[in-house]
């Protein structure tokens, strides 16, 4: 398999079996955490929770699960993204997303079927993709971004059979 990365970049795969009886964490020489099943949510802090509900919902097509209100305003809103994956809205938040240099989240991605599809709807919603039309990333599998009204970054992915994901090397 080829893959192209940046200069000064390695890629190193490793593969283990689930089932492997030493687990995962046997490689790092420490005990695996099975106890783990999932990711359940991001939690972002916004500066406009209705703007950035009326992104995530309207313009993404994703849900409000729930909000939870102090005094009659909303502390936090939970956002459906999948079944049990949620993006968590916190008020609050200063100013814009500045870059990725500071530590902390970086971006997010949500996973789609149809990446043109996906890139059609959510443009014709009035989202301008950051990098254009859909690419096909060194992982093998295709991406567009966004950004959020605050400015945070959201990746569209579709795996591809040839995924470094999902691949079973």
């Amino acid at each position: 398999m080829n893959v192209r990365l940046p200069r000064g970049f390695t890629l190193r795969v490793i593969t283990v079996s689930r089932d492997h009886p030493a687990g995962f964490g046997a490689l790092f020489g420490e005990e695996c955490l099975t106890m783990i099943k999932a990711l359940t949510h991001v939690a972002i802090k916004v500066s406009d929770i209705e703007r950035s509900v009326d992104f995530y919902c309207n313009k993404l097509g994703l849900s409000e699960q729930f909000r939870l209100e102090n005094d009659g305003k909303p502390c936090l809103v939970y956002i459906k993204v999948a079944e049990n994956q949620f993006i968590e809205l916190f008020p609050g938040g200063q100013g814009a997303h500045k870059d990725s240099e500071a530590p902390g989240c970086v971006h997010f991605c949500l996973l789609v079927d149809d990446i043109q599809e996906s890139f059609r709807e959510i443009t014709s919603r009035g989202v301008k993709s950051l990098n254009g039309e859909p690419t096909f990333g060194g992982d093998n599998a295709w991406q567009f971004w966004v950004a959020d009204p605050d400015g945070n970054p959201l990746e569209f992915h579709q795996f591809t059979d040839e995924s470094m994901q999902i691949r079973q090397v």
